[in-house]
């Protein structure tokens, strides 16, 4: 599975980066996935492969930590980099006329989804693996948590919403002319 993982997005990578003459803002975020997709290919399925053949560790602390972050920043990449797909679609769809702004958003977009992948992978750095029997998580760490992801999500909705990602652009059009017909009457 990791050897076709590999020709398919190596091919997937290849082919977007090939014909120079018609580079489009989908290809940057393909290409972005292909690399996502090669890191998920190259760290994650050999590590859990190999986890669960040997089923304990034997690489020592600095290895397990380099390689728990690289496992959780390839699964955050791939999902972050789904979303800015979902969201340069949605973009299209609202606003098929703003091509020219697509490009800039997307290397936004996925700067910030690399950055959040890397971000929130650090923990793994530097938290300490207990090894005891019987842990259990308290609840108040568990609830916490939840309720944590989910006001950061809430946050990052209002943070588009407000920046007016998702308002049309006819909408904007008309709110700013109506902005621009009271001005005038106001002269």
């Amino acid at each position: 599975m990791c050897a076709l993982s590999a020709c398919c997005n190596l091919a997937v990578l290849y082919a977007a980066n090939h014909n120079h003459r018609k580079r489009s803002h989908v290809r940057l975020i393909i290409s972005n996935l292909a690399v996502a997709d090669l890191l998920v290919t190259f760290i994650v399925m050999p590590l859990d492969a190999v986890w669960n053949i040997t089923v304990q560790w034997l690489a020592g602390d600095v290895a397990c930590r380099t390689l728990m972050f690289l496992k959780l920043m390839a699964m955050y990449s791939c999902a972050f980099v789904t979303v800015v797909i979902s969201l340069d679609r949605q973009a299209a769809i609202l606003n098929p006329l703003s091509i020219n702004k697509a490009r800039k958003r997307n290397k936004v977009l996925l700067s910030a989804a690399w950055t959040m992948s890397v971000v929130l992978s650090v923990p793994q750095i530097i938290l300490e693996i207990r090894k005891e029997e019987d842990y259990r998580v308290p609840i108040w760490i568990i609830i916490g948590s939840t309720l944590g992801g989910l006001l950061l999500l809430s946050l990052l909705i209002l943070a588009l919403w407000k920046l007016g990602f998702f308002q049309r652009q006819k909408r904007r059009e008309e709110t700013e002319n109506e902005a621009n017909g009271k001005m005038m009457e106001e002269r």
